[in-house]
């Protein structure tokens, strides 16, 4: 397609495979004209900041300056020479790619991708958006979460679209009090899509380690190094974490997300990437299995929100906490705390739905997840709900 094009256009991209993928595209066609236009955030990110960003609080005043510039409908202009139809592969993909060089041991995953099925998500997410931030729309059990990061990362729906369509949201929002006051409803949403997703940007533009466990800030890394040889109350293998085979269901729950459907709910990311710091021989450690396993199973691996969410983890854009075993200073999640707060047999019982449904659209999956992710056997479940189903693959 490119040899007969006038001219390429792309979004821009903040990640080091992205710019790379770009540059790379520039040196094979030294004669073509190639134009980057930053589509994927509503405030370009190298006029919101010239540096990296320490937090959220820093970044928000300078989005929110550029708001009322950038924060507006783009005129939309017709094409003079559009492309035909033939030749593009837009309409039959599969073929173009089977000369990628892609790891293929990942089966599909069982949604589809499209501006279509990104502006379904969005309408389905629309009745939820009053309580998005509070109750229901953080518990992992009910998923009122909007499933857009996918869409977003491959530019199946833009973020200033849904900006614009979401600030004109109306109707009372739920809200909260004292220490725990904070946005819900449109502004949360807002509040993540903006200003949280473009300081994700901003960390992986000017921070070159933004997927290893030295982009630390130096007070996090040093307090996690600290304490790099306090005892673990247990070590998994890489492979059995990946298997989601832990003593820990609301982990293997969520291992088992992600792999099945390429999507772990937001607060369970937390406490999954938290827990990989308990289990792991020292940080650096669970810091690279973090990120090989969220960049191999996840629909939106390798985007910046996946590695800022990793980072924060660690102790990046946040505070430190009172010192404890293995944590340092960063702040810590437990399984306790978890259940206090969700209906985590709830959570683990929707899981082994999605693990099913996807399965038997994709039996490949089956080599990638022990029988306890159906519901049948014991090994990091509740009891056995799954039976009969076929289970070739599974140990």
């Amino acid at each position: 397609v490119s040899n007969c094009a006038a001219s390429i256009v792309v979004d821009r991209g903040y990640a080091k495979l992205c710019r790379t993928w770009r540059a790379e595209l520039v040196q094979r066609l030294p004669a073509m004209r190639v134009v980057q236009v930053e589509t994927n955030v509503v405030v370009p990110v190298e006029l919101a900041s010239r540096s990296r960003e320490p937090a959220a609080a820093t970044l928000r005043p300078k989005i929110q300056r550029l708001l009322p510039r950038f924060l507006v409908p783009l005129r939309e202009v017709a094409l003079e020479h559009p492309a035909s139809a033939d030749q593009l592969t837009a309409q039959a993909p599969l073929p173009a790619l089977e000369d990628l060089d892609i790891d293929r041991s990942v089966p599909r995953a069982p949604s589809s991708g499209g501006s279509r099925l990104a502006e379904e998500r969005f309408q389905a997410f629309l009745p939820k958006l009053a309580r998005y931030g509070v109750g229901k729309g953080n518990d992992p059990s009910v998923q009122d979460n909007s499933f857009l990061s996918p869409y977003l990362h491959f530019g199946h729906i833009s973020s200033l679209d849904l900006a614009l369509r979401v600030s004109k949201a109306q109707g009372p929002t739920p809200s909260r009090s004292g220490a725990d006051a904070s946005k819900v409803g449109p502004e949360a949403f807002l509040e993540e899509l903006i200003i949280r997703r473009e300081l994700a940007k901003n960390f992986c533009l000017y921070c070159d380690d933004y997927n290893l466990f030295d982009c630390l800030p130096g007070s996090a890394r040093h307090s996690l190094l600290q304490h790099a040889t306090d005892p673990r109350p247990v070590m998994y293998s890489f492979e059995r974490l990946q298997r989601g085979e832990t003593d820990d269901p609301c982990w293997n729950a969520a291992q088992w997300e992600m792999v099945s459907t390429g999507h772990m709910h937001n607060y369970m990311r937390m406490y999954w990437c938290k827990q990989l710091i308990v289990w792991t021989p020292d940080p650096r450690t669970a810091y690279e299995w973090a990120v090989r396993l969220n960049d191999r199973f996840s629909l939106d691996g390798r985007d910046e929100n996946g590695y800022m969410g990793i980072a924060w983890c660690f102790g990046h854009h946040d505070r430190p906490f009172p010192e404890r075993a293995i944590f340092g200073e960063v702040r810590p999640m437990t399984r306790k705390g978890l259940e206090s707060k969700f209906d985590m047999q709830r959570y683990q019982q929707l899981v082994w739905r999605k693990c099913r449904a996807a399965s038997a659209a994709e039996p490949r999956l089956l080599a990638l997840l022990p029988a306890a992710a159906l519901g049948g056997g014991q090994s990091g479940g509740l009891g056995a709900l799954f039976r009969g189903q076929k289970q070739g693959g599974a140990l």
